[in-house]
Formats: C-alpha cells, sequence, structure tokens
C-alpha cells in the first residue's frame, strides 16, 4: 500500500487505483487525475494521510522540503467547506460555481455520448459523482440554490446532475455511508437516460401530451434500464433502481405497478428529486414553481407518490420555505431564504433585501433575521425571485 501525506499531493497526480482518504473514502478513480479542489478539500477537512494500493503513473509528489513553499498558497486557494459558516465569500461562491459548471459540461458530453450508445468511461462517471459526496453535503444550500437556476438547452442533461446532486444531499440526510451515496448518486445520474429513446420532438413538444405521447413517455424506465444493463460497468442494483424511479408509493407508478416496501429506497429518494428539480423548471407545456408552492404539492402527495420516511428527511433538508424563496414579512420587508431551522420548518434564517417601501436595500445594511429567534417576525406570503430580478445564487 502505497500512504502519502496531503501536503505532498501535487494536483495532475493519477494513479491507477482508487486514492482513499482515511475512512476509505474514494478520493480519485483510478486514471483520474487529481484536482487541486481535491487538495483544497481534503486540507479543509484535516485529512492528513491518503493511501491507494497501486502506483503513481503520472505526476508526482512533492518532497518535504518543498512543501512549506506551497502550503501558503494553498491555503489562500481553500474552499470553506464549512456548512456553518454564516455567508460563502464571492471567491468561494466562484470556485463552487465552477464546480457545478465543470460537471454540467462533463455530464451533457457523457450522457449524449450514452444515450448515442457510444462507449463512455465509467471513471469519468464516478470522478464526478465522487465530487458530488465530497461537496455538495457540506454546501448543500448552496448547491440546492444552482440547481434551481442552472438549464441547458437540452433539459435532460442539467436534470440528470440535479437528480444526483439533490439525492446524494437527501441520503446523506439518511446516513447514508460513501458507498451508498456513491450507488445512489449513479443511479440518480442515469434514471432518466432512457428518456433520450424517446423522440425529441415528443419529449420537448410544445403543446399538451396525446394519451399514445404519455404511453411513450412511460417505457422511458425501462429503456434505462436496459441501456445500463448492456453497458454492464455498473453493479445491477443501477439498472435495478433507475427501473423504480417512477413507481409510487400506492402503486400507481409505472411501469411495474410497485408499491411501498417493494420499492428500492434508493428509487424513493431518486424521485422526490427527480420531481423537485422538474418542477423549478420552465418546460413547454408549463411554468416553472417557485419552491414553496412546489413543496407544497409534494407535501400533498405523501403516501400517495412519496415514501413518508424519505420525506420527512427531505423536508427537513428543504423546509416548507426551501432555500431560495423570496417571502414577505408582516413588516412588509422581502426576503430571501438563505438556511433553514430543522426544528421548526416554518422559521427560516432571512435575507433582507427589500426594506418596508420595497426600495433595495444597500449591501452596507443587509441583515439577517433568524426567525426562530426573532419570533415578532412572521412570514405573510411567496414572490417569485425572478420576477425582481433576483439571482439566488448571488444572495445565498
Amino acid at each position: 500500500m502505497l500512504e502519502i501525506d496531503v501536503d505532498c499531493l501535487v494536483p495532475g497526480i493519477t494513479f491507477n487505483k482508487p486514492l482513499l482518504d482515511d475512512k476509505n473514502s474514494r478520493i480519485a478513480s483510478p486514471f483520474s487525475p487529481l484536482t487541486q479542489d481535491d487538495i483544497n478539500i481534503l486540507k479543509k477537512w484535516n485529512i492528513k494521510k491518503v493511501h491507494t494500493e497501486g502506483k503513481i503513473i503520472s505526476g508526482h509528489i512533492l518532497k518535504k522540503q518543498e512543501e512549506n513553499q506551497n502550503n501558503q498558497q494553498a491555503e489562500n486557494e481553500n474552499i470553506d467547506m464549512s456548512e456553518g459558516a454564516k455567508e460563502l465569500s464571492a471567491g468561494q461562491k466562484a470556485k463552487l460555481i465552477s464546480l457545478y459548471d465543470e460537471w454540467l459540461a462533463d455530464t451533457c458530453d457523457l450522457l449524449q455520448n450514452f444515450s448515442k450508445g457510444t462507449k463512455i468511461k465509467k471513471n469519468s462517471v464516478l470522478s464526478i459523482i465522487d465530487k458530488i459526496l465530497l461537496v455538495c453535503p457540506e454546501n448543500k444550500n448552496f448547491f440546492l440554490s444552482i440547481a434551481q437556476e442552472r438549464e441547458t438547452t437540452e433539459y435532460l442533461f442539467a436534470h440528470s446532475l440535479n437528480m444526483a446532486i439533490i439525492s446524494v444531499i437527501i441520503g446523506a440526510g439518511l446516513k447514508y455511508n460513501n458507498a451508498n451515496l456513491r450507488l445512489l448518486g449513479v443511479a440518480a445520474y442515469f434514471a432518466d437516460i432512457g428518456m433520450f429513446k424517446i423522440p425529441k420532438h415528443i419529449r420537448e413538444k410544445q403543446v399538451a401530451l396525446t394519451q399514445a405521447d404519455i404511453q411513450l413517455i412511460k417505457t422511458h424506465p425501462i429503456h434505462s434500464n436496459k441501456m445500463l444493463q448492456n453497458y454492464g460497468q455498473f453493479p445491477e442494483i443501477i439498472a435495478e433502481v433507475v427501473m423504480q424511479v417512477h413507481e409510487n408509493f400506492d402503486g400507481t407508478g409505472y411501469p411495474q405497478g410497485k408499491k411501498g416496501d417493494e420499492i428500492h429506497e434508493y428509487a424513493k429518494i431518486i424521485s422526490i428529486a427527480d420531481t423537485f428539480d422538474a418542477m423549478t423548471k420552465k418546460r413547454s407545456f408549463r411554468q416553472e414553481k417557485i419552491p414553496h408552492n412546489i413543496m407544497k404539492e409534494m407535501l400533498k402527495l405523501v403516501e400517495k407518490k412519496f415514501d413518508p420516511k424519505i420525506m420527512r428527511v427531505f423536508l427537513s433538508t428543504m423546509a416548507i420555505y426551501p432555500i431560495g424563496s423570496m417571502v414577505q414579512l408582516n413588516t412588509k420587508e422581502l426576503g430571501l431564504v438563505i438556511d433553514i431551522n430543522e426544528a421548526s420548518p416554518l422559521k427560516p434564517k432571512v435575507k433582507i433585501l427589500y426594506d418596508s417601501q420595497l426600495k433595495k436595500v444597500n449591501n452596507e445594511d443587509i441583515k439577517i433575521i433568524d426567525l426562530i429567534k426573532n419570533e415578532e417576525y412572521k412570514i405573510i406570503g411567496v414572490i417569485n425571485p425572478k420576477a425582481l430580478g433576483i439571482s439566488i445564487v448571488d444572495e445565498i
């Protein structure tokens, strides 16, 4: 076994077997170069050593005498991964956005090739999922806000990445270990891959779908299952799960009419992630909905479409007023929900952006109100932030 001090790692170094941390969580996949962000995360988490059963096939490690010369520069480039941080700096936001955009660009290429039957590298997928595991649960508020705003010309690309991110965040809330989170993330990533087998003129139809269209679309989980089985590079459970994502808790879903415990828990999680992300996006047949209204609609479907246990965890993550909700307080001020209080979902933390006269607040006068600590403040309404030209990502 090769053991390496984290301070000796250099971006670009590549191994022929997985690189693992001190808890045997995967840091880098075989033949996947280590990035500066990977190294920064390890240092932020105070992980001192990593190890691999393989060997270095590209790049090098620093000699001890070089460490001190590089430490300060690396520290200056760190992303603060602490969920407890009150607000990310502009530089930290930029790094996280850059990570997401990198994943999205890679996802567009990978899924497009996979849908055409072109062979893709398994490790390219695992590299994205492993980085989601490392970064997203600790920065869930920010990544949930990015997922709400980012779109691609082909809807399915961003949707697939967002399903993986949201599913991993829910899985972390269920205390999944990294191995289970990884399987969940991969299944979510490929959950809608079968939609590429549905003609584009149907899946992007500008008018209401016919019954024939709907029945055709309902075949996509079968296509997803077969495509992953034919690929053969992932555990069989992945193909099994993608077949079940559109099954409903009460047995009214498709394609097999499974219900309750007959549905794999991963599929129940992905179903929630799929529904939430889809409803935040404008489609040819409907407008996007604001997160608060989405949560109200989803709660009505508990025990019908969604498993109550999974939904409780999702609710504790998103709350009735999810991250990115623009709310009006009883003071007539308008603010953006930037964090939730799991013990009291109706009382989030709100960043005030408009005063009681509905005038934009200067940056230096912006205040954050924790409604659980300030009982005189109450939410009396919800507004679409896009109507005010507000970017959730900029304000979180």
